[in-house]
């Protein structure tokens, strides 16, 4: 399951993209502004194996800031790689 959420932007879902990439400038999106997006892969867990905060995973989650042309703000850019 790979999920966008843009609440800034009134958007649930960006249809038509299924891959990120790591530094990826650009999207083939366009919005009504600039967003902040967050992105959430539950085919991917993040896990905190040792101290008090271990858990038992969480879906890897990359958030970043993409202007109304689609391209992403490399002061807060795609961290992780992700496929749809």
């Amino acid at each position: 399951m790979f999920s966008w959420l843009v609440p800034a932007c009134n958007h649930s879902n960006l249809e038509g993209i299924v891959s990120l990439k790591r530094n990826q400038e650009k999207i083939d999106i366009s919005l009504a502004g600039t967003c902040l997006v967050t992105v959430a892969n539950s085919n991917v867990k993040r896990y905190i194996r040792f101290g008090p905060n271990q858990n038992n995973g969480s879906s890897q989650t990359d958030i970043f800031i993409v202007d109304k042309d689609g391209k992403v703000d490399m002061n807060a850019p795609i961290i992780w790689t992700s496929t749809r």
